[in-house]
């Protein structure tokens, strides 16, 4: 079939009654699940069927661009809630391996930055802890994922846990 995205609303996923067979339709396509409402629980069980992403049904014209581009080039796509859960569940499970391992070109402070950033913390949280401004926890932010080949938190915190290389 090759790479082609699907955008699928999880009210019809839901009435199909058939979870198990999701992965077969989800089989070589790229799919944004939809839901009105989301949660969790719903997103993770999208998400381990094979969907590329989970988002809400009623957010913009450019927040669904967007995500469809991110999608498009690879990326997962996932709402910041269940993200820091998914980030805090690879920190609970896995240890940190060691820094030389992940962080041998990283300042002090890019290590402190990505550290937080892999377990969950907001940029908000991660300036509010380090006493810096949100801009420069971007800017950190984006010289950590330049330097370690990675292009968004989740693929971060499994770098930071050795998962990824």
């Amino acid at each position: 079939m090759g790479n082609h995205l699907v955008i699928v609303d999880m009210a019809l996923l839901k009435q199909s009654n058939a979870q198990d067979g999701w992965q077969q339709y989800f089989e070589g396509l790229r799919v944004l699940v939809l839901s009105a409402h989301m949660s969790d629980t719903e997103g993770q069980l999208v998400l381990s069927k094979g969907a590329c992403g989970y988002a809400h049904t009623h957010l913009s014209n450019d927040a669904l661009v967007l995500i469809v581009n991110s999608i498009d080039t690879g990326a997962i796509w996932l709402g910041r809630s269940l993200l820091q859960r998914m980030l805090q569940d690879i920190e609970q499970r896995l240890p940190v391996i060691t820094e030389s391992d992940w962080a041998q070109l990283l300042s002090v402070r890019e290590k402190e930055v990505a550290r937080l950033a892999s377990t969950g913390h907001s940029n908000a949280e991660i300036a509010q802890q380090l006493l810096i401004t949100e801009r420069t926890v971007r800017a950190h932010l984006s010289s950590v994922f330049e330097k370690l080949h990675v292009d968004d938190r989740l693929k971060l915190a499994l770098k930071v846990h050795g998962i990824q290389r």
